[in-house]
């Protein structure tokens, strides 16, 4: 009677096991806290298809045939907005290097839970941090993307090469800056609810849509832009606008 007694026990101890182990595997990693982490990881292609450096084989919606050599980009400031239309800020910045993927995440913390109905950012650097040396991490200036204290940082960096009309390859080099050229972005989230738990934002920035909507940029005639002069204005306006409209959410993990 006593093994059998034992052989019970053992039988409701893996039972009582397993049913807690299912319902922490359900939970799906949530908890019972007042606020969310979220970890924004951006994600970047050309068209449909992951960057590949060098190889001479996209093509945008002017009909260039162009390589990528260099794709970088700063992201900051990003707001969380509820259903309500309470945000919540965080004066965050992140320097994406396509070339390299540790460059790609940051995460947002102590998020208040609710349901979400958008997600917001900049593209480039605020203007009370826009023209100051004295700042470390992703814009300290060894990162290679400051100018001067006066033309501040470049937002927005790509480089390659690109065919022209009468198919010889030329360089492609284009940096957008000035205080002019910070770009808000919006994501609709579609009423994700946060719940105290962590969850994965994957954000695809299309190279293709920076160069096409609503403006259409023909390498031929904006192939080579610095930002530094006046000429660059309307540019400067046209690849803001296309850059509000190239980033998309894919998926949430």
């Amino acid at each position: 009677m006593k093994i059998q007694a034992k052989f019970k026990f053992s039988i409701l101890a893996v039972l009582l096991f397993s049913l807690g182990f299912t319902a922490c595997r359900n939970n799906g990693g949530k908890s019972d806290s007042p606020y969310s982490k979220v970890t924004l990881r951006f994600e970047n292609s050309v068209g449909n298809f992951k960057i590949k450096f060098g190889e001479m084989i996209y093509l945008n919606a002017s009909g260039n045939t162009y390589s990528v050599t260099l794709l970088k980009y700063y992201v900051s400031n990003f707001r969380l907005v509820r259903g309500d239309d309470s945000v919540f800020s965080f004066r965050k910045y992140l320097l994406v290097d396509a070339a390299d993927s540790s460059s790609w995440s940051i995460t947002l913390d102590s998020i208040p839970n609710g349901v979400f109905k958008s997600l917001n950012f900049d593209i480039g650097v605020d203007s009370a941090h826009n023209h100051t040396l004295a700042q470390g991490g992703v814009l300290d200036s060894s990162k290679g993307m400051f100018l001067d204290e006066k033309s501040g940082y470049i937002f927005f960096k790509n480089e390659g090469n690109f065919k022209d009309a009468a198919g010889v390859s030329r360089p492609l080099n284009l940096q957008l800056g000035t205080d002019r050229a910070l770009t808000n972005v919006e994501i609709p989230l579609h009423g994700i609810q946060l719940d105290g738990g962590s969850a994965t934002m994957r954000i695809i920035f299309n190279l293709n849509e920076a160069y096409r909507n609503p403006t259409k940029m023909d390498f031929n005639k904006d192939g080579f832009h610095l930002f530094t002069d006046s000429s660059d204005i309307s540019w400067i306006t046209n690849m803001s606008e296309n850059l509000s409209k190239a980033f998309s959410l894919d998926r949430i993990d």
